[in-house]
């Protein structure tokens, strides 16, 4: 298997043609011609939602104190979704994606409703979180 745009001729191993691919997946994270990371990012974005969902009757359980469950939420949603995140490119779109499934995931903790009319740096207070854009540029430093 091989990626890129190359135009040497077809590489052959043991007398058989190397396929020629647009993307592929290595180490958990999806390769791309064009280094496009939007594939990988939204298969991180499922399976990171996937831990999350499997975790809910932990959120929802009221004699788990929250500072528990966030660092629960820290320690395993957390790394699942920014695992790789290094290698992403940054951008405005991909912080945003970033963002919102955080602060998704904070407001289901913390069982406040998309109706209850609460912005997002007060979601972000009384979790005492920080930004996971800024966790994933920190890593990148």
């Amino acid at each position: 298997m091989r990626v890129g745009d190359q135009t040497t001729s077809s590489i052959t191993l043991e007398g058989q043609n190397i396929e020629k691919v647009d993307k592929f997946q290595y180490l958990e994270s999806y390769l791309s011609e064009n280094g496009d990371v939007e594939v990988d990012i939204r298969a991180r974005l499922g399976k990171a939602s996937f831990v999350f969902q499997r975790l809910r009757p932990i959120w929802k359980c009221s004699s788990i104190k929250n500072d528990v469950k966030f660092r629960l939420y820290s320690s395993i949603v957390v790394p699942t979704w920014i695992y790789a995140s290094e290698t992403w490119k940054t951008t405005n779109k991909i912080n945003k994606m970033i963002d919102v499934f955080h602060r998704r995931c904070l407001r289901s903790i913390l069982g406040i409703s998309w109706c209850d009319h609460i912005t997002n740096d007060e979601v972000t207070a009384r979790s005492e979180q920080m930004a996971l854009h800024d966790t994933v540029a920190t890593r990148r430093r």
